[in-house]
């Protein structure tokens, strides 16, 4: 997949899931995707966003996975607050931190300055 294009699809996808502008998820910026953002609460939002975008998701964070110098994307993720403590135990918990992630990712994305 297009590095591109999975920005564009991402960006498309967070704010249609959100109903947020780009100045809107600012406060995703400042606070994380876990203060109770709209359509990324429960983890049949999060999860479903997840499947929908999961090639786009993985297309982002592998590119930010190198850029880090995680060894891939497992590795990067283990180190996510949500992952408490690394261990992939349960599906539903990983998708849900994957969701949370192109959430931030994008919110940073829209507002760089931020």
């Amino acid at each position: 997949m297009d590095y591109n294009y999975a920005v564009e699809m991402l960006v498309k996808g967070v704010k249609k899931q959100t109903g947020m502008s780009a100045r809107e998820l600012r406060d995703v910026c400042e606070h994380g995707a876990d203060y109770g953002v709209p359509g990324f609460t429960y983890y049949n939002e999060t999860c479903g966003f997840y499947k929908k975008y999961k090639e786009e998701i993985w297309e982002i964070a592998a590119e930010d996975a190198d850029q880090m110098g995680y060894k891939g994307v497992m590795d990067m993720v283990q180190h996510f607050g949500c992952m408490n403590g690394g261990e992939v135990s349960d599906p539903d918990l990983f998708e849900n931190c994957m969701a949370w992630y192109a959430l931030e990712w994008v919110a940073r994305y829209l507002n760089p300055d931020y």
